[in-house]
């Protein structure tokens, strides 16, 4: 419920509305007689094209969707978390019934089945659409056929399932299976709206499901790997999970996943691109049964490198709740917080909505924890 009250429409002689008084009257009534219901009551003011008015109703408008989306939704985990990811884990029972969503697992078994009887017809237009994308040498042709069949595979497991979003474990398992590396389906996947979080965070493709709901873009999921904080920015990174549409004007390019083969040498295909200059939201829910959430705005900027081949992008101009951070008081937040290592990012200031939706969904934001050299 909101309680909209407009401007009177003189501002001297006789008081000819007394919306402003209705409204006090109205939110006081929601506030205090009305406290034992909780009631979520907002008041709204101004005429529809007054900014005032507009943003506020907005932030509601996407809070109220984002809540839409993930109540009933069906996230599927297939194959569980990665190997050693302990700090993805989560309270199955809590988070279905905080968010009121559901939660399914699935082998990977399905998937690689459905992978391998995916037809060459089919494989071979799955190819064409992105037949137009530079492909690195090391590529071999047979990894990009084993990514065009993981994105269709993926693809009609979703749709034939009803699943709203996917986290799926990508390693070992898909190099042992199909030798080949996941990145560039997932981003593929995640580019077109089929929402598809790594190594099978499930909190992960939650927060990217709540993101898309609030955002007018779909979101991505990285990881933070640089600080420069001469620079006051962070460089987040992931290893080829690029969404074209993120790209900067240079674009993106296949290539074998970026590592020092002799650290580790994973076969498959991943995609290489800086993300272009653009206002950014990064948030997570987190917690073993969804009881907090991570949200901040920053801005992506052309950063002082190009930064780490793979899927990458430099941000700065950090703000929580409306206050300014500095790189070293973001990353102090999150290190002190616990929050997991996976960041959703999407593009575009929709912090306030965020907060909204967390107030609504009874979910408790981060606070910032500023930066001092003592413990």
């Amino acid at each position: 419920m909101a309680v909209w009250c407009v401007p009177e429409p003189t501002r001297e002689g006789n008081l000819y509305l007394n919306s402003m008084t209705c409204a006090n009257l109205y939110m006081s009534v929601a506030n205090f007689n009305l406290r034992d219901l909780d009631a979520k009551v907002k008041w709204l003011y101004g005429v529809p094209d007054d900014p005032l008015f507009y943003r506020r109703l907005d932030v509601t408008i996407r809070a109220l969707r984002a809540m839409k989306r993930i109540k009933g939704a069906r996230i599927a985990q297939i194959g569980g978390s990665a190997s050693g990811f302990i700090n993805m884990e989560y309270d199955k029972a809590a988070y279905e019934k905080r968010l009121g969503c559901e939660i399914i697992t699935q082998g990977l078994d399905a998937i690689y089945d459905l992978a391998k009887a995916m037809s060459e017809r089919e494989v071979a237009e799955e190819l064409a659409r992105i037949s137009g994308v530079p492909i690195a040498e090391t590529v071999r042709p047979a990894e990009m056929n084993a990514s065009a069949r993981v994105i269709l595979a993926l693809r009609k497991y979703q749709r034939e399932n009803g699943i709203d979003a996917m986290a799926v474990s990508c390693w070992p398992g898909f190099q042992d299976e199909m030798g080949i590396s996941a990145c560039m389906a997932y981003g593929q996947l995640n580019d077109a709206g089929t929402i598809c979080a790594c190594e099978g965070d499930v909190p992960g493709a939650i927060s990217m499901l709540l993101l898309d709901a609030l955002s007018d873009r779909h979101p991505m999921i990285m990881d933070m790997v640089a600080m420069d904080a001469a620079e006051d920015a962070i460089a987040f990174w992931h290893c080829g999970m690029g969404m074209p549409s993120y790209a900067d004007e240079k674009g993106f390019s296949f290539i074998k996943y970026p590592a020092y083969p002799e650290i580790m040498d994973q076969p498959g295909v991943s995609v290489d691109m800086k993300f272009a200059p653009q206002p950014a939201t990064i948030a997570r829910i987190g917690g073993l049964g969804a009881e907090s959430i991570l949200i901040t705005e920053a801005d992506i900027v052309e950063g002082p490198d190009r930064s780490y081949t793979g899927a990458r992008g430099w941000f700065r101009n950090f703000r929580m709740a409306g206050q300014r951070l500095r790189v070293v008081d973001f990353w102090n937040t999150v290190c002190s917080c616990g929050n997991a290592h996976h960041y959703v990012i999407t593009s575009g200031h929709v912090g306030d909505a965020c907060m909204e939706f967390a107030h609504r969904m009874q979910i408790q934001p981060i606070e910032r924890t500023e930066y001092h050299d003592y413990l």
